[in-house]
C-alpha cells in the first residue's frame, strides 16, 4: 500500500520522495518543474523496483516526474516533508503526502475517456470552481495547454481571466500571464527585429507592415504541416478578398537554400521572410512558438494580436469578422519600405 505523509525533521528545505514501482525494476525517472520554482532537471534510479528523491524546495512546488514507459505524473513537493508513490503491476501510480495529490487523483477519473478542448477545458473550469486556490491548477494548465497543447492560447487566456486574484498571483499563472500579454502585444517588443526577404535584405519586421490587418504565418521548409496549409491560406485569401486583411509568411528556417527552394516550389501570392535564427530566434521566442505552422493575426497599429496559437479555423472565424475592404496580399512595396532596411 502507498505509505502516508511523514514529517521530516532535520534539514528545513528537504522534501523526501519513496516509491515502489512493481512494473518497473530498473530504470530513470527524469523529474522537472513546470516554472521557476524548479527550473532544473534531475534523475531518479529505479533499482529493483524502488527509489528515493531527495530535493531542496523553498515552498511547495509541482514537479513533474517523466518514466521511463512514457508516464507522465505530478508530485507537490513542500519542505520538510515526504511523499510516497507506488506504481501497481498495471503501471497504475498513486502518490500520497499532499492535500493536492489527493485533489489530483479525484480528478484523473473525470478526464478518462474526455479529450476534446471542450472537454478538457469544462473539465479544468470544474476544478477550479471547487478548489480556486489549489496548487494543482497550474500542473493541469501545464500538463494540457502546455504539453499537449490541448487547449487554445485564447481559451487560455478566458481561463485564466476568471480564475482569483490569489490563484493568478500564483508563480506559473503568472508566468503563463506575462508570457499571454507578451503575444497579445502584437510585435510592438520586436519592432526592430531584423527580417531578411527572399533577396536576403534585412528589414526590421515593425517597418514591413501596410496599416491594416495583417495574418502572419509562421512556417518551415522542414515541416510538412507547414507546407499543406499553404493552399488553404491561398483559398482563405480568396474567399475573404474583400476583407480587411493582408498575408505574410515568416519562415523560420535556418538553411537559406533550403527556404528559397520551397518558397518557389509553393509559388504563393504574398511576401516572405526568414527568421535565419530559427527555434532560437525571436520569432519563436517572443510569441512562444512550440509547434507549427502558426498563425497571428494583428490589428491595423500592429500592436496588438486579434488571436494566435495553431489553430486556422480559429483565426478564419476572426478574419471573417472583419470589415470589408479590399484586401493587400503582402507588404509595403521595398521602395515605400527603405526606412526599415538593415545592412546586411
Amino acid at each position: 500500500m502507498p505509505a502516508l505523509i511523514v514529517s521530516c525533521s532535520g534539514h528545513s528545505k528537504m522534501f523526501i520522495l519513496d516509491g515502489t514501482t512493481a512494473d518497473i525494476g530498473n530504470g530513470v525517472i527524469l523529474v522537472t518543474g513546470i516554472d521557476s520554482r524548479f527550473d532544473r532537471f534531475d534523475t531518479i534510479l529505479i533499482e529493483n523496483g524502488k527509489f528515493a528523491y531527495r530535493c531542496d524546495v523553498d515552498t511547495l512546488t509541482p514537479v513533474v516526474l517523466l518514466f521511463p514507459d512514457g508516464k507522465i505524473e505530478p508530485v507537490f513537493a513542500d519542505k520538510s516533508q515526504k511523499s510516497c508513490l507506488f506504481s501497481d503491476s498495471i503501471g497504475k501510480i498513486t502518490v500520497e503526502g499532499t492535500i493536492y495529490d489527493l485533489q489530483y487523483r479525484e480528478f484523473i477519473p473525470a478526464m478518462q475517456n474526455d479529450t476534446t478542448p471542450e472537454q478538457i477545458l469544462h473539465h479544468i473550469d470544474s476544478f477550479i470552481s471547487i478548489y480556486p486556490f489549489s496548487e494543482v491548477t497550474p500542473y493541469l494548465i501545464f500538463r494540457y495547454c502546455v504539453m499537449d497543447d490541448a487547449i487554445s492560447l485564447n481559451l487560455l487566456s478566458d481561463l485564466i481571466d476568471r480564475m482569483s486574484g490569489q490563484m493568478k498571483d500564483n508563480v506559473f499563472i503568472s508566468e503563463v500571464s506575462a508570457g499571454l500579454n507578451r503575444q497579445n502585444s502584437g510585435i510592438r517588443g520586436i519592432g526592430n527585429y531584423p527580417l531578411n526577404d527572399t533577396s536576403y535584405v534585412s528589414y526590421a519586421i515593425g517597418s514591413l507592415f501596410e496599416e491594416d490587418n495583417t495574418l502572419l504565418y509562421v512556417w518551415a521548409s522542414w515541416d510538412k504541416a507547414s507546407r499543406q496549409i499553404a493552399d488553404s491560406l491561398t483559398a482563405i485569401g480568396k474567399r475573404y478578398a474583400k476583407k480587411s486583411f493582408s498575408i505574410a509568411g515568416i519562415s523560420i528556417d535556418t538553411d537559406r537554400q533550403r527556404w528559397m527552394t520551397a518558397v518557389r516550389e509553393d509559388s504563393v501570392s504574398w511576401n516572405q521572410y526568414n527568421d535565419p535564427k530559427g527555434w532560437n530566434g525571436k520569432i519563436a521566442d517572443y510569441f512562444k512558438i512550440s509547434r507549427l505552422p502558426y498563425f497571428i493575426l494583428l490589428d491595423k497599429t500592429h500592436d496588438n494580436a486579434v488571436i494566435y496559437g495553431n489553430d486556422l479555423d480559429e483565426v478564419v472565424a476572426k478574419i471573417n469578422l472583419l470589415p470589408d475592404t479590399k484586401v493587400k496580399q503582402g507588404l509595403k512595396d521595398k521602395k515605400n519600405r527603405r526606412k526599415g532596411r538593415k545592412e546586411p
